[in-house]
């Protein structure tokens, strides 16, 4: 298996078109899906094996292009120079996707602690059920 930038091009465009797709049916469809729920699951399993597998399978046929991948190639790997240390684009945009995961979970811990603190002055102990 051998690890390349044009998977991960072909996965980004099949999660994005997956995922447009899914919205559409979620948000804009005049129909309620109440029978396509396999349905709904199983293009968010797709979505998800995709995005898991950014790599060439043996069985994989490559239609190789010399015009657009290695622009995009090139836009990747350009130099960039941010607080005085040299990266590449591509290394920044995981930097700032790090930062934000990072940034978003601690959010959601927080809220999660909040909401729990909130919620526990209403849970009714074992002793306060028996009759005195």
């Amino acid at each position: 298996m051998i690890i390349s930038l044009g998977p991960v091009l072909i996965c980004f465009l099949t999660i994005a078109v997956l995922t447009g797709y899914l919205y559409f049916i979620l948000y804009k469809s005049n129909t309620i899906f109440l029978r396509s729920v396999k349905l709904l699951f199983g293009i968010m399993v797709v979505i998800m094996c995709r995005m898991l597998f950014p790599i060439n399978f043996p069985f994989t046929y490559s239609i190789y292009d010399t015009e657009i991948l290695p622009i995009l190639v090139d836009i990747a790997n350009y130099p960039v120079v941010l607080f005085h240390l040299e990266m590449t684009v591509s290394f920044l945009f995981a930097l700032i996707w790090t930062c934000g995961a990072a940034i978003l979970l601690i959010r959601y811990f927080y809220l999660r602690k909040t909401t729990r603190k909130y919620l526990m002055q209403y849970v009714v102990e074992k002793e306060a059920l028996t009759p005195h």
